[in-house]
């Protein structure tokens, strides 16, 4: 079949080129189209600056062309540090761009999640799980992870296999990975939402998911994958298995599922199951002799030996958002409650906690605590209760409910909606806010032993409702390039059909218009399949670029996560921050001394699309920290080429604890 094209060049002057295109040589079309539409594209790079800041990444083929040495500029900056900093007693190379893993699995053994981004768009992928000897570093095992889109990976346990679960919207993963070998024993994918417990005393991982129109409990042996047991529970009565709970206690397993059931972990036999009113989240806590069960405002209690219905409902004043238990306090349950309530002078809310005591075996109030605003967890110490309520931590009498000591904080600034920690140490309580700084106080007189404060660290603040809000704010950006995609497709379809039905003389036959359409208005019919071609390609590189900064944005937020849950190690506390460098504040629980110390040179290569929040490992045993970073050694740098960037490897650093140097 023969085309004739006319190019169309100015409108008073029109210069004609005739080409014969053959089936052999159909791809001159499309190199047009593409040399038409990158033209276009780059000139529309700059409308978006997700986009923009996407495609900076972009160079060379597959981003291994050198456009800048950034070993060059780091190398300065890690001299001059190295000169006054600790030295490592190992470092090794790790090939990644990231790292989302840092544990130790056992006394010399180190394990390392590695992520790598892609050399286009910058998005970030999972990479091998590897485990290292701490003692002289070297790697002993590499192994690759499963992809997960939108996901995460979270260690479950060590022994007798390392245990990973991977998750994301779509699916979840759990796989078994041999620890000498680094060989994937097992795996197991559940495609639906699920919810699980782990009980190591018996190597068993139960999964609660849907089976077609049944709940089912499964029992995986976590050595072999293998099913030790599984049961079918009622029908499902909701789509979404957040709202059901599930916990091992005593050789037991308790079941939250359109019923309240009681579950041997040994046979998987049924022990007994009672009916719930099922209307929202329930909640429970199963302990010597009973079962706490609450939802909204209202408490059942039953009994876990037969599951007859002790009492209830008591109905407390206010939503129900923790309930305690404590072996100090057998016979007693603690609940905060919390009502809002709106104040007109400041047009705002504000929150009315109160600390209400049952008696579990009476299923009555015993006391009542107003507390304002409780901003921490609630810490049992010989008999009192401390808290932090508002800006003063205080100390009830567990029995009574009477206040014992109230104390002014020198942690400053409002404290709602932060993670506030209390801790028990020897001989005293202390306030770990990861913001404002850490405080001790006397168990006996309240007196403040140490404080250190943190918040001129700006970059080691870890707001979870900041964190929360940044990301549904690109998530919003990027299902709104996800729309604009599909109308600017839809768009140019039927704009390029309009312009072939009237260049082909309204031919209504599709297949037939070639025939009637002359070779002008085959270059016009060209000509708008480029254009529409090169829109769909700008669009979909902005809607790739929005995914990639998107899921960087979501991995942050997961390993922000990450440290913030492990932050306090043994007897420190550790809050990573930046300045220059990477650096580490490291706080002795029981001295109040404090470190700082830089351990990394800056990555400019990646400072525009990492989303690193630093992960520690802290050895007690061989008073060591082990984390990941680029080294300050500037003469050991391992150089690979990403995005036009040419930057060092990270490596997996360690520290003895006793090099570096604490001051008050």
């Amino acid at each position: 079949m023969t085309y004739f094209i006319s190019l169309q060049l100015s409108g008073s002057a029109v210069e004609k080129a005739a080409v014969r295109v053959t089936g052999t040589v159909q791809s001159l079309i499309f190199s047009f189209i593409m040399i038409f539409s990158v033209i276009l594209i780059i000139g529309c790079a700059g409308t978006a600056d997700q986009f923009s800041e996407g495609l900076r990444f972009m160079s060379g083929k597959g981003g291994t062309k050198e456009k800048r040495n950034t070993i060059e500029e780091i190398t300065p900056i890690a001299k001059e540090l190295s000169s006054h900093q600790p030295k490592p007693l190992w470092q090794t190379v790790v090939h990644a761009d990231e790292t989302d893993i840092v544990e130790l699995i056992s006394e010399n053994r180190l394990l390392i999640g590695m992520l790598q981004l892609s050399s286009a768009l910058a998005e970030p992928g999972f990479g091998n799980i590897a485990l290292y000897d701490t003692v002289d570093g070297h790697m002993l095992w590499q192994t690759p992870r499963r992809a997960l889109v939108g996901g995460n990976y979270g260690l479950l346990a060590a022994q007798p296999v390392i245990l990973l679960q991977g998750q994301s919207p779509e699916v979840s993963c759990y796989s078994g990975i041999d620890p000498s070998s680094g060989v994937v024993k097992w795996e197991h994918t559940v495609k639906h939402s699920h919810r699980i417990a782990l009980d190591l005393n018996n190597n068993l991982l139960i999964i609660l998911s849907k089976n077609s129109n049944n709940y089912r409990l499964n029992a995986l042996n976590i050595e072999n994958g293998t099913t030790a047991w599984s049961h079918d529970l009622n029908k499902v009565n909701k789509d979404d298995l957040g709202i059901h709970s599930i916990s091992v206690h005593n050789n037991n397993v308790y079941i939250t599922a359109g019923g309240l059931y009681k579950i041997s972990l040994t046979s998987g036999a049924l022990l007994w199951s009672v009916p719930l009113a099922d209307s929202g989240n329930l909640s429970f806590v199963a302990f010597p002799g009973g079962v706490l069960v609450w939802e909204d405002k209202s408490m059942h209690l039953y009994d876990s030996q037969t599951g007859e219905h002790l009492w209830g409902p008591l109905t407390l004043p206010a939503k129900i958002i923790k309930v305690s238990i404590h072996p100090e306090h057998k016979y007693r349950s603690f609940v905060i409650t919390r009502k809002k309530e709106f104040i007109k002078a400041t047009n705002s809310y504000f929150n009315s906690d109160k600390i209400h005591a049952i008696d579990l075996r009476k299923g009555v109030t015993v006391w009542n605590y107003f507390a304002g605003s409780v901003y921490s967890n609630l810490l049992f110490e010989s008999g009192k209760i401390y808290l932090l309520k508002s800006l003063d931590m205080c100390a009830l009498d567990a029995s009574s409910g009477k206040l014992l000591m109230e104390i002014d904080t020198p942690i400053f600034g409002d404290p709602e909606h932060l993670p506030v920690i209390l801790l028990s140490r020897p001989d005293a309580i202390v306030l770990i806010s990861e913001i404002h700084g850490i405080a001790a106080f006397s168990k006996d007189t309240g007196q403040v032993l140490w404080h250190q404060k943190t918040d001129l660290m700006k970059s080691s603040i870890f707001w979870f409702v900041t964190r929360k809000k940044v990301l549904a704010q690109y998530e919003s950006v990027a299902k709104s390039a996800d729309e604009a995609l599909e109308r600017d497709a839809s768009w140019w379809q039927s704009w390029t059909d309009t312009v072939e039905y009237q260049w082909s003389g309204y031919n209504p036959d599709p297949a037939k218009r070639y025939m009637t359409t002359d070779s002008f208005g085959h270059s016009m019919i060209l000509f708008q399949h480029a254009l529409a071609f090169s829109s769909y390609i700008e669009g979909a590189l902005k809607k790739a670029s929005l995914r990639g900064l998107v899921e960087r944005l979501r991995l942050w937020v997961s390993n922000s996560l990450k440290v913030h849950a492990r932050s306090v190690q043994g007897n420190y506390y550790i809050r990573p921050y930046t300045y220059r460098g990477e650096g580490i504040l490291i706080v002795d629980l029981n001295t109040g001394k404090r470190a700082d110390f830089i351990y990394s040179a800056p990555n400019k290569g990646m400072e525009h699309y990492t989303f690193r929040q630093p992960l520690f490992a802290i050895d007690s045993v061989n008073n060591r920290i082990l984390t990941t970073g680029i080294s300050l050694d500037y003469t050991s740098y391992e150089k690979y080429v990403k995005g036009g960037l040419g930057m060092p490897y990270p490596s997996v650093l360690s520290y003895p604890i006793s090099s570096i140097e604490f001051h008050d």
